[in-house]
């Protein structure tokens, strides 16, 4: 038993379920197959034997080797299958094919190659079982994912566990796939290599046995998909007799990235609520945005993190976020009067600049929109929402101009925001659309293509930020040196003059923090402008705490008592001067 605590929960599971005794030899083999366990029972149970079970054990001891191949596939990111095959050599004979899902949360294309080998090591193990006969063969295995053949090879080799190779990503089922063929005592395993699709533009009886076999497997895994993938696919993975135990977050079996996934179970939520705070957004408007896209979107962008995290959260530097921090710089927009420049007024501040950008925008989108098989209306859709953005339009667009199968689209994206096109937050319907959308071609587009289309068209947009935030930046800083020099020069002298101003305000004791009279004389001490800055950095809170101490000790302004003496004397001696 696996017992999980869950904060004051706790949950028990079985790693295995008792089954009752049955006599193998009263059942049909299918029959035999329903009195397993569930994990194997979903694994094994859509297999078709070329043969009766002890004739097709007799073929699989019969001849010098035995060939496998298994294979799998994963559709739009969520949906998992696997074939596999099992062939006599000499005879070239089809003895065993099978087909099945692959269960699990957003399962991957090597969680699916695996259980194409598990299935196949089951079924081995199930018929010697089943006939009482011992499998006794060399078996060669052959596969297209050489990360796959490599975990089996690693697992195989192991003599124990060591705790953190059960962290490894999908571990359940290679350590049940080493035990397995472990458990055949007569059996001498080895996978290896096949290039997959060898079929492609050739004729089938021109490939290899093992090409052969893998270009089935393949269409096993592909038929299983258009037939009953959508209703077999499970969040919760059955546990495997040699797992033990294994994590579930929100009714989903978790079986790769841990540390990523239990970090995340724990930041999303409020992460999301702040997201739906800054943005406005309804309690459901995160689960109508592509965030799968956005993370393909935004990584060309991991470099420049920093600013990219800002402006993805709509708080870029601009004059009013600098402002905020450093009340020296300016608030305003560096190229237009607008005197609080936030990231929505960089789109459409009215600027030549910023015309001109807008203007590239709308170019470069009718550019793709000429290279794209896309029909004219999702195009215009995302052209309408665009300008409005740029125009400063924060209502959406109306759908009384579209056809009503893409009003879902535009209700979704009107609900993120337009605007958020440019920060890679596109609607989930996006991809739908454009397989919809597609009637110039007759091939209907596949998920994979719809999301190429919608991460190209984010891309796009994400690039024309950049430009116009590197253009918005030599606006402000300067392209050139010069300019950027005066630029760091008003900025610095604005805080020498601060400074200056708390002279008279200090402990007398902290006066010799002042190296000059004025700040006007501290200025031109120096023509090197990080220097007064790091001066200003350096000083600035002994200067501060020491006006707060004098405040407190009732002695602000209060000047030297030698100076105040000197000052007596004189105003003495020119008294005697008038009186003689």
């Amino acid at each position: 038993m696996a017992v999980l605590e869950l904060g004051q929960e706790i949950l028990v599971r079985r790693c295995y379920e008792e089954l009752p005794e049955t006599n193998s030899l009263q059942l049909t083999f299918p029959e035999y197959l329903q009195t397993l366990e569930e994990w194997e029972k979903q694994l094994i149970k859509d297999v078709e034997l070329h043969g009766s079970p002890e004739t097709t054990v007799q073929s699989i001891n019969d001849g010098a080797v035995l060939y496998i191949a298994s294979d799998g596939s994963v559709i739009e990111h969520n949906h998992g299958s696997y074939g596999f095959t099992i062939t006599h050599v000499q005879s070239r004979k089809t003895l065993v094919t099978g087909k099945g899902p692959v269960p699990g949360h957003k399962p991957s294309s090597f969680r699916a190659e695996s259980y194409g080998a598990l299935a196949a090591g089951r079924l081995l193990v199930r018929l010697a079982e089943y006939t009482g006969i011992d499998i006794n063969q060399e078996v060669r295995h052959w596969l297209d994912n050489q990360s796959v053949i490599k975990r089996i090879h690693q697992a195989l080799q192991n003599t124990h566990q060591r705790p953190n190779s059960t962290l490894q990503p999908e571990w359940d089922v290679i350590h049940e796939i080493a035990q397995t063929f472990q458990s055949l005592k007569g059996v001498s395993y080895k996978a290896q290599w096949i290039k997959s699709h060898q079929d492609s533009g050739i004729e089938p009886s021109k490939l290899t046995l093992a090409a052969q076999m893998n270009c089935t497997a393949d269409k096993l895994a592909t038929q299983f998909h258009t037939t009953e993938t959508k209703n077999n696919t499970k969040k919760i993975v059955p546990m495997m007799p040699h797992t033990k135990a294994q994590i579930e977050i929100q009714g989903k079996t978790i079986t790769s990235q841990y540390k990523t996934t239990l970090r995340q179970a724990l930041t999303l939520p409020p992460y999301l609520q702040y997201l739906k705070h800054r943005f406005q957004w309804k309690d459901t408007t995160s689960t109508i945005v592509d965030w799968d896209i956005m993370s393909m979107i935004i990584a060309p962008y991991d470099s420049q993190r920093p600013t990219l995290v800002k402006h993805l959260h709509n708080i870029a530097p601009t004059g009013k976020y600098i402002h905020r921090n450093n009340h020296h710089a300016p608030r305003g927009c560096p190229a237009c009067p607008c005197e609080d420049e936030t990231n929505d007024h960089m789109l459409i501040c009215p600027a030549e600049s910023r015309h001109k950008w807008r203007i590239k925008v709308m170019q470069k989108l009718q550019r793709d929109r000429s290279k794209q098989r896309v029909d004219g209306q999702a195009w215009d859709i995302l052209v309408e929402g665009i300008q409005g953005v740029l125009s400063g339009n924060t209502n959406g667009i109306s759908t009384r101009h579209y056809d009503e199968k893409y009003h879902t689209l535009i209700h979704q994206q009107n609900e993120i925001g337009w605007c958020q096109a440019f920060k890679g937050r596109w609607a989930i319907e996006w991809r739908q659309s454009y397989i919809q959308g597609d009637t110039m071609h007759q091939q209907r587009p596949t998920q994979h293509d719809a999301m190429i289309w919608v991460k190209e068209r984010g891309r796009t947009l994400l690039a024309q930020w950049w430009d116009l935030w590197k253009i918005r930046n030599e606006e402000q800083h300067g392209k050139e040196t010069g300019q950027q020099t005066q630029y760091t020069q008003k900025v610095v002298q604005s805080q020498m003059e601060e400074i200056y101003s708390y002279k008279n305000k200090v402990m007398r004791v902290d006066h010799n923090i002042y190296p000059y009279s004025t700040a006007k004389e501290h200025m031109e001490s120096s023509t090197n402008m990080e220097s007064l800055q790091d001066w200003c950095l350096e000083n600035r809170p002994a200067i501060m705490a020491s006006c707060s101490q004098a405040e407190k000790q009732g002695i602000a302004g209060t000047g030297d008592i030698r100076l105040m003496m000197k000052e007596a004397e004189r105003r003495s001696d020119s008294t005697t001067i008038g009186e003689r």
